[in-house]
This record gives structure tokens, sequence and C-alpha cells, in this order.
């Protein structure tokens, strides 16, 4: 026999002879199955039939199995949802395997999910998610996940992906899950730590050092003995701050720097 399935599970394995099953639940297919040897020869008719008897509570098992999974599934988006995290799963395919409401708010005509794949408009966006696509189906892969920025065509400013693995009890919790998604609107209220704010505003090195000393309650006379640097030079690079980040005071750009923290702290905790 020459299929797909014939060579995957039995060919690998040198099983020369089988009988059994397939069915779908949910778009997903299902197989039971028993499998000799060419050494032990064809399950014989006894065994046949012993097997047809099976079969209604191995369907039964799958569809409760399925449910199960359904329910898991569910369990973590609202998880995800009450923490107030817009969140996409990733899963062994590289296809979007769910999402939270959060995140769904924020697709539009520039970014969001077709055919279960992420896409956007910004082609080195896109690029940068199907790397996340290809990185999801590399089952034992080690290499770095990308931050991935979406830019917005309508003047607010971008949307930041952060992404990490799913490892260990969550892929109990999530079977088939690969990678877990943090979608941060920075147009809402808050901000992003250094190298965020360096990637995204074009800031220099100390820009993004006097943005954080700021979310850290430090005076400009307090930042520019922290930097070594006169405080006339602090306040030439908050103004340079309050060009590149669309802010008009002090407290946006306080804000905005915020706006991550407590983000990354739930990516820690999910890992």
């Amino acid at each position: 026999m020459d299929s797909p399935d014939y060579n995957e599970f039995y060919c690998r394995h040198a099983m020369d002879h089988y009988a059994g099953w397939k069915f779908n639940i949910a778009g997903s297919t299902w197989f039971h199955s028993l499998a000799r040897s060419g050494l032990n020869g064809p399950p014989s008719p006894e065994e046949a039939d012993n097997l047809r008897s099976l079969a209604p509570f191995a369907n039964r098992a799958s569809l409760v199995a399925r449910q199960l999974r359904e329910t898991r599934v569910q369990g973590m988006v609202d998880g995800l949802a009450a923490a107030g995290l817009s969140a996409l799963i990733i899963d062994q395919d590289g296809r979007v395997g769910l999402a939270t409401p959060g995140s769904e708010r924020l697709f539009g005509d520039t970014f969001g999910v077709k055919q279960r794949m992420l896409w956007t408009t910004d082609l080195q966006a896109q690029a940068n998610l199907n790397l996340l696509s290809q990185i999801a189906r590399r089952r034992a892969s080690t290499e770095l996940i990308p931050n991935v920025v979406i830019r917005r065509r309508d003047g607010r400013r971008p949307i930041l992906i952060q992404t990490v693995p799913v490892r260990g009890v969550g892929l109990d919790v999530l079977p088939g899950a690969r990678l877990l998604a943090i979608l941060i609107d920075l147009n809402a209220d808050g901000s992003a730590p250094n190298q965020q704010l360096r990637q995204l505003f074009g800031l220099s090195l100390a820009e993004a050092q006097v943005a954080a000393l700021l979310a850290e309650g430090s005076s400009v006379a307090e930042i520019a003995v922290a930097r070594g640097v006169e405080e006339i030079t602090v306040r030439g690079q908050l103004k340079a701050l309050y060009r590149k980040l669309d802010a008009n005071r002090q407290s946006d750009v306080v804000r905005l720097v915020e706006r991550l923290r407590p983000t990354m702290g739930h990516i820690s905790r999910l890992r």
C-alpha cells in the first residue's frame, strides 16, 4: 500500500500487516489499529473480530479525549484573558491554535489571522511571523525567538509580539502547542523597556536609559548624576524622547515605559 498513513506509521516500524480504522473528530484524524511485523504474520480472523468489537468503545474514548483537550484549551484562554493578556498559541504546524479575545481585538486591515496563519501587510514583520511558524514546526528548536514589531498605517503606535516556547507541563495542558505569543498594543497607555523602546522608536542607548530612569521616579537632576552628565544634556535627550515617542510631558514617557513590565512578568511565570 502506498499512502502517507501507511508509510508514516507502519513502514517506519517494519509493520508489514495491520488492521484498523481511522476517523475524524473536529478536523483531527484519529487511528485505531492492530499492527504486526512480517515475522508474526497478519492478524487472524478472530483478532480482527475482537478489534471490530472494540471500535465503539475506542471511538467513544477518542471523543472524550478530544472534549477534555478542548476544555483544557478553553481554560487556558480564560486564564490568559483574566490576566489581561492578549495572547496567541502557535501549534506544532506553525498555525494559530487559539487566540484570546484581547488579541482578536487587535486584528484589522493590516494584521490578523488568515487560514490560521499570522499575516501582516508589514513585509519586514511578515518575514518574522513566518520565522515564528518555522520555529514552532521544529520540535526541538533552541534558537532565539525574535520579537516581532507590527507597524500600523493609521498613525497609531505598533503592536509588539513577544513569544516564548511552551514546555513541560504546558505541553500536557495544551497538546500540540509550541509557542505562546503575547501581543502588546503600544498605542494604549503605557510603554516598553529599554530594548523594545530602542527597537520600536529608534532611541539611542542614552535616550532609552533616560526613559527607564524616569519610569523609576528619578528627577532630571538625579538622572544627570546617575549618568555622569550635565542636566542640560538630559533635558536635550528628553526633547528627543518627546519627539520620537510622540509624547508631550515626562508622565507620557513614564506610562510608555511601564506598559511592558507587568506583561513580561506574566510571560516569565508561564514558561
